[in-house]
């Protein structure tokens, strides 16, 4: 069947009935629609594309892994409709020449003390309009609270949550965020190719003996992806203040690269590295890499080097090590 809404349940209910069911992407199978797009030539493309030797099929979830997915669909949709309440407060609040600080805690404590106070320019009707937002800004914080010990439970009732908590830079949002979207590691091959998966590889643009590496693939799900790149940047931003073996790890690599703040100089160069680092399997050999000369960059810091210089090599090291650890 052609994956889309309601597909799983569709496959767990034929499965009950003895069926062997495979899941396909609807992007592989539209290479096959011939002509015209209707229900036939549809049903003909799906059978075509699914008889391909090296088609890549996708993964049938179960109902545990669903609840766990709505869950965490849920929460990224309070946590967006938050922000975009934020911004909306402090922008109307700007009007009044208020201004308010970035961070949830921040605005709500000064819309707070905002609306109570007299020395402002707010309107009896501004000032309603106000407490209004601050109403629903504290209804959208409390819905966000109820669902973080929902999703703490949910990991620590699983055993493959327990195993993967173990990594450095990851808690119980990106633990039962993975156990959610990989129905079955079998699946892959190694921890690579979960990682190719994930759209963590380079992609790429190559012709006969010329190889082109370009920027990663960002495939696959990209709420996942997020979740690593930001437990990646953790452990990082912790790593001179912890003794372990993460820790020991970033302060090896010590970058050659000389980055600049012009990010319409840095980014194709910092492409090619980036697919060298994938091809060299996770060893970045930095001796010859250096993106631009020091007179046309601008001074960083080493901790920003090291940033960029080891972020997605840790980022293929948490997917790695989930992987044997499922």
């Amino acid at each position: 069947m052609e994956s889309c809404g309601g597909t799983n349940y569709r496959a767990r209910a034929f499965q009950r009935s003895g069926h062997t069911v495979k899941l396909i992407s609807p992007q592989v199978v539209k290479p096959f629609v011939k002509t015209n797009k209707n229900d036939a030539n549809d049903a003909q493309a799906i059978v075509e594309a699914a008889s391909r030797p090296s088609m890549h099929f996708v993964p049938i979830k179960q109902v545990e892994q669903q609840d766990i997915q709505s869950i965490h669909r849920v929460r990224t949709r309070v946590v967006r409709n938050r922000t975009a309440l934020i911004n909306e407060i402090r922008g109307l609040c700007l009007e009044y020449g208020i201004v308010l600080t970035h961070g949830v805690g921040r605005v709500k404590s000064s819309l707070s003390a905002v609306i109570a106070s007299s020395d402002n320019e707010l309107t009896p009707s501004s000032r309603e309009c106000m407490q209004d937002l601050y109403d629903e800004l504290l209804d959208v914080d409390y819905r966000l609270k109820k669902l973080d010990p929902r999703i703490r439970s949910l990991c620590r009732q699983d055993e493959r949550c327990k195993r993967i908590l173990k990594i450095s830079g990851i808690g119980e949002l990106t633990a039962t965020a993975i156990v959610a979207a990989v129905p079955d590691p079998r699946e892959f091959r190694n921890g690579r190719h979960m990682s190719a998966w994930l759209g963590l590889v380079p992609r790429q643009s190559s012709s006969g003996d010329k190889q082109v590496l370009m920027g990663i693939s960002k495939r696959g799900d990209r709420y996942l992806r997020t979740l690593l790149i930001h437990g990646a940047r953790a452990v990082l931003s912790q790593s001179r203040n912890l003794d372990n073996d993460d820790s020991r790890w970033v302060g090896r690599k010590k970058p050659r690269w000389v980055i600049t703040k012009r990010p319409s100089l840095w980014p194709t160069k910092m492409r090619g590295s980036f697919g060298r680092c994938w091809l060299q399997g996770m060893s970045l050999t930095m001796d010859h890499t250096q993106l631009l000369p020091d007179t046309q960059c601008q001074a960083v810091s080493i901790n920003e080097r090291k940033t960029i210089a080891s972020l997605l090599q840790l980022i293929l090291m948490m997917v790695n090590r989930s992987y044997r650890l499922f």
